[in-house]
């Protein structure tokens, strides 16, 4: 699960998604908000989901979504071990989702 964690930034790196692995399990949050924590279930492969109930949306003040692919998410490892980049289908016009590329590790020159 470590191979999955990391921020993942979109193209023009204005929105970003941050995925942590806490006690075995991984989560993710937008824009490094970390007290709007949402719980990644495995589905299958490298995709996730992160669906919550329509009551639970409305306690966050997000709209409630109905639509089922916004709520997975799927890493893509780009012929890497781990995953480089990930996929959200945000909108139904993007059929396999806006792409996020994840930060590379900083080195110690960088710390």
């Amino acid at each position: 699960m470590a191979d999955y964690v990391g921020i993942y930034r979109n193209n023009v790196k204005t929105f970003l998604i941050d995925v942590v692995e806490r006690d075995g399990k991984l989560w993710m949050n937008f824009q490094g908000n970390k007290e709007e924590q949402y719980l990644l279930s495995y589905s299958h492969e490298d995709e996730f989901t992160w669906l919550i109930t329509r009551d639970e949306q409305v306690k966050r003040s997000r709209n409630p979504i109905a639509w089922a692919d916004f709520w997975r998410i799927s890493f893509d490892c780009d012929g890497t071990v781990s995953p480089q980049r990930l996929f959200w289908i945000i909108e139904p016009e993007l059929p396999k989702g806006m792409l996020f590329i994840k930060d590379a590790p900083l080195s110690h020159s960088e710390l």
